[in-house]
């Protein structure tokens, strides 16, 4: 019985043109809409499904590449991933997927240390893994979700390939969210407070 279960938030991070929106789509059935961040032009994706028997709230976040955020843009996607966001508060219960590009990896790499730093449930959603392979490239999904600690999953974002083992990636982490909130890494702290 789901009754008195709360909701689960699902975060889509990641680089800009990573897929992050076309997962998003994907997901949630193109069933949609659009919301301007308070005070800001920024807008991020709002959405529902349904995973594992579970009603699922999903934030496509703005495009970030790191936590240094220097655009309106980054800093909207980082308030959100750190629970300080007026609009969504305190993210209890969130999983973050960070998609990253399968034919660039380094250069998602460096993101998704951060948030696994944040310790946060994560699930790295390899999207255009077609692409990638056509193009040569070989990954070992198994040897790097063992070297970061968390779920890899090979997906296609604007085929559906890979979305019901990404779907199956996210029931299993639902038990073992955990209870507290989040809290901000101290060298996120330092970068706000350095900012101000």
């Amino acid at each position: 019985m789901l009754t008195n279960t709360p909701m689960l938030r699902i975060a889509l991070a990641g680089n800009p043109n990573s897929g992050k929106t076309t997962l998003f789509n994907a997901l949630t059935g193109l069933r949609a809409h659009t919301a301007n961040y308070p005070g800001t032009t920024v807008e991020c994706r709002l959405g529902r499904c349904t995973i594992g028997g579970r009603s699922v709230e999903l934030f496509d976040l703005p495009g970030i590449y790191d936590f240094n955020a220097t655009s309106e843009e980054e800093q909207v996607a980082l308030d959100v991933l750190n629970g300080t966001a007026p609009q969504f508060g305190r993210l209890a219960g969130v999983i973050v997927i960070v998609v990253a590009d399968a034919t660039n990896l380094n250069r998602s790499l460096f993101l998704i240390s951060q948030v696994i730093e944040m310790k946060l449930p994560v699930v790295v959603a390899l999207n255009m893994a077609d692409l990638a392979a056509a193009a040569g490239t070989r990954i070992h999904t198994s040897n790097l979700a063992g070297e970061l600690g968390c779920p890899v999953v090979p997906v296609v974002a604007r085929t559906g390939r890979g979305l019901a083992e990404l779907r199956t990636a996210i029931e299993r982490m639902q038990s073992a969210l955990p209870p507290a909130v989040p809290n901000v890494p101290t060298a996120l702290r330092f970068l706000r407070r350095r900012r101000a």
